[in-house]
């Protein structure tokens, strides 16, 4: 799910949100946005999907989805370096440090432009070394790196 800040972003939304202070605004005026929240979420995960495919590196195999692959690991650029692998995509939140709910007025952003950076729901890379790391494991466990995927790798319980 996308973060609240997110949601913001949401073109529908954000329209909203800027509007200028003369103009009245209340639960109704995001009746539309919120109807049509289901397939805005839906076209956000499937852009974040993208974007995190794009930056794994080719596999031999096409026949796996590289997100499902034990050996696709990402980790968090701007907080806590969290391992992420593909269950954990979705619920990792870079809120300040990582700990979800936990926002730190100290660090708070400075205007609205800014918040995002502060609260977005976005800054993972793929991690080359811990990708290595697994695809090791999985050589030491006799399964194939560029097939195994993470539910497999679970599976073998090691």
């Amino acid at each position: 799910m996308p973060s609240f800040v997110d949601v913001c972003t949401f073109p529908e939304f954000q329209h909203i949100l800027e509007l200028p202070i003369e103009h009245v605004v209340t639960e109704a005026s995001f009746a539309d946005a919120l109807n049509e929240l289901p397939t805005l979420i839906e076209d956000w995960q499937q852009r974040r999907e993208s974007r995190l495919r794009a930056m794994v590196p080719p596999q031999e195999s096409r026949h796996i989805d590289p997100l499902k692959l034990a050996t696709t690991v990402f980790s968090c650029k701007r907080c806590c370096g969290a391992i992420i692998t593909n269950a954990d995509i979705w619920w990792h939140r870079r809120v300040n440090s990582c700990r979800p709910g936990r926002i730190y007025y100290q660090d708070w952003a400075t205007n609205v432009d800014d918040l995002y950076g502060k609260l977005g729901n976005k800054e993972l890379f793929f991690d080359t070394k811990r990708s290595a790391v697994t695809a090791s494991l999985l050589r030491l466990a006799s399964c194939n790196p560029t097939m195994t995927s993470a539910e497999e790798m679970d599976n073998l319980d090691l």
